[in-house]
């Protein structure tokens, strides 16, 4: 069964085409939530809204033999 890789932010992951959909659809349908710091001592302020987007959500569906092929590859090796 072919799998997706979603990359949200930074970050890639691997779930199926089907699992990858369902985030799409939650994801597109969420409100935003982020945090703004003040110059003033405590003045850190919390926003819920719509419209503006965020990070960007990719997907990229790939093949049965590449995701063996990646995973024999296992987690790679800091330099």
């Amino acid at each position: 069964m072919a799998k997706a890789i979603i990359q949200l932010g930074y970050k890639s992951y691997v779930v199926s085409v089907a699992e990858a959909a369902k985030i799409i659809e939650t994801v597109a349908d969420a409100e935003r939530y982020e945090t703004k710091y003040h110059s003033a001592p405590g003045a850190t302020t919390h926003h819920i809204f719509y419209g503006k987007t965020g990070d960007s959500l990719d997907i990229k569906v790939i093949s049965d033999s590449e995701y063996n092929l990646f995973k024999l590859a296992g987690e790679p090796e800091e330099n």
